[in-house]
């Protein structure tokens, strides 16, 4: 072999990353099985023997605590410095799953509940010849079980009219091919942004390096640009995420107008069911209003459940008023909400990465972030009529609000490598055409 062709694959090799390992395996789908069977014990048609199942149900509820946080224990993409995303997509799932099982456990399910009965509108007249015969025992079985992976595969709970409510009116798929090709686009821009500040450790150092000047202020805008990067970043890319299952959602139902698909299968892709995550979060008319309608709530069932009514129940037994009560639930949900990144965020830097998260030593940046937030929602009543119109008023004051007190959030997440790590390169090292085709530039 050539020595100057034999130098450079050595040197090739020892330049590449660590082989992709990905945790997807029968085994980490036999962790899954208990908590659907759970899952299934909860359909509206076994209601009549809810007080029996309902026993079922708390039996398994440790047994799938320990599966759903050994999903995210257990398992991990690797190699975890190029990964990071990965990881808390996965820690996430593991997590919610945690929650719903919680929420299974506790919580019956009436016949009445139409959360999860689906009739899309070009389905309308092989439904009615349907209902119009007695379903076999065959047919309960099928309904039952894919109503039961409705479910479990639904982010937004049950008995949530948000998320299985049928919308007005179908986003078409004009719309959708925009919201992906805007969000595509906004996410790169963001990208940019967080690269800067993760390559040079603070966000005035970002500010300086792209030939800013350094001036009495820039501290602020510097911070506040950095922030307003993370918060597009992850506005763009849940919505990137939720708009490809949704272009997937309209070519199933294109489908399905000329091929026979199970009646179950098509209700799950009705593209009405595939809404936009995010309502104009950049135009919030106040921070309740921000975190009740424009965030994503993908996670508020869980949140409801395992902080708002187990902190306004017991302000309820302790003898506390109504509005005490909807005060400590309005922290509870922000604290679960807290417990739940920091715990992502463990899962994304574990003990092996470089910079490892660890719990009750390192600084609680996305707790502290959470924790803050009922404080304002708390006080903008008595702020906003003090921020004259002309000046941005209530907008204003919520914008700079979440800009200046997630920087703990954001510098958790970002800096060190962890979310945005190694497998974005630095600014000098993207393809030309990375803009328009991101896996160009990632560096696997």
């Amino acid at each position: 072999m050539d020595l100057k062709y034999r130098d450079w694959l050595a040197h090739w090799a020892e330049a590449r990353p660590p082989p992709w390992h990905s945790p997807l395996s029968w085994w980490m789908l036999a962790y899954h099985i208990p908590i659907f069977l759970q899952a299934l014990l909860t359909h509206p048609a076994l209601a009549t023997h809810d007080n029996r199942l309902r026993w079922w149900r708390l039996a398994l509820l440790p047994i799938n605590l320990r599966l759903s946080f050994g999903i995210i224990n257990d398992f991990c993409f690797t190699p975890i410095t190029r990964r990071g995303c990965f990881n808390l997509s996965l820690a996430c799932w593991g997590l919610h799953l945690a929650g719903r099982s919680l929420e299974w456990a506790l919580f019956s399910n009436q016949p009445t509940n139409d959360a999860y009965q689906i009739q899309p509108q070009f389905l309308k007249s092989k439904q009615s010849q349907s209902a119009s015969r007695s379903p076999s025992q065959f047919d309960l079985c099928k309904d039952i079980i894919a109503g039961s992976l409705d479910r479990f595969f639904s982010l937004r709970g049950l008995k949530y009219g948000w998320g299985r409510k049928l919308a007005e009116k179908e986003r078409s798929l004009c719309y959708t091919v925009k919201l992906v090709v805007i969000s595509h686009y906004v996410q790169m821009i963001a990208l940019v942004g967080c690269i800067l500040f993760r390559d040079h450790g603070s966000a005035l150092n970002a500010w300086m390096a792209i030939g800013l000047p350094n001036f009495p202020g820039a501290l602020i805008l510097a911070e506040g640009l950095a922030s307003l990067a993370f918060g597009f970043l992850i506005i763009a890319g849940m919505e990137l995420s939720a708009g490809y299952l949704a272009l997937l959602s309209h070519f199933i139902t294109w489908v399905s107008q000329s091929v026979s698909l199970p009646f179950w299968f098509v209700s799950f892709w009705d593209p009405k069911l595939f809404i936009p995550l995010f309502h104009i979060p950049h135009q919030p008319p106040s921070l309740a209003w921000f975190w009740g309608k424009g965030w994503h709530q993908l996670f508020r069932r869980g949140y409801l459940i395992c902080g708002a009514l187990p902190a306004s129940r017991a302000a309820a037994k302790l003898g506390f008023g109504l509005k005490a009560q909807r005060i400590l639930g309005l922290f509870g949900s922000f604290l679960v909400s807290g417990i739940q990144h920091e715990i992502a965020i463990r899962f994304v830097a574990r003990p092996t990465h470089p910079s490892p998260h660890v719990h009750f030593i390192s600084y609680p940046g996305s707790l502290v972030f959470f924790l803050i937030q009922p404080i304002g929602i708390l006080l903008e009543p008595y702020i906003i009529p003090l921020i004259p119109h002309s000046l941005g008023g209530a907008w204003t004051w919520t914008i700079i609000f979440i800009l200046w007190t997630c920087i703990p959030f954001r510098d958790q997440y970002m800096l060190n490598y962890r979310v945005i790590d190694y497998l974005y390169p630095p600014l000098e090292r993207w393809h030309k055409i990375g803009f328009a085709i991101p896996y160009k530039i990632m560096e696997w």
